[in-house]
């Protein structure tokens, strides 16, 4: 996944970039850019870990009901 999201930033960057004026982009250092791709890449993963801890959390509850659920249909009468 780590792979991924690096892929993802590298190409907001490379958008990015390509969205500058020729002049503009000549003036920014490489090094500036792979600063760039790092921050997104934060960025991206952090959005990722955050969604990925909100659906387990979800999923958690979810088993929670159905636990209780199940022992509500099979109770003895």
């Amino acid at each position: 996944m780590q792979l991924e999201i690096r892929k993802r930033a590298e190409g907001v960057v490379k958008r990015f970039e390509e969205m500058l004026p020729e002049e503009v982009a000549a003036h920014i250092e490489r090094d500036h850019f792979d600063e760039l791709v790092l921050l997104v890449e934060a960025a991206i993963g952090d959005i990722y870990t955050t969604t990925m801890h909100d659906t387990a959390k979800q999923l958690e509850t979810l088993a929670k009901e159905y636990r209780t659920q199940a022992s509500v249909i099979t109770e003895k009468l």
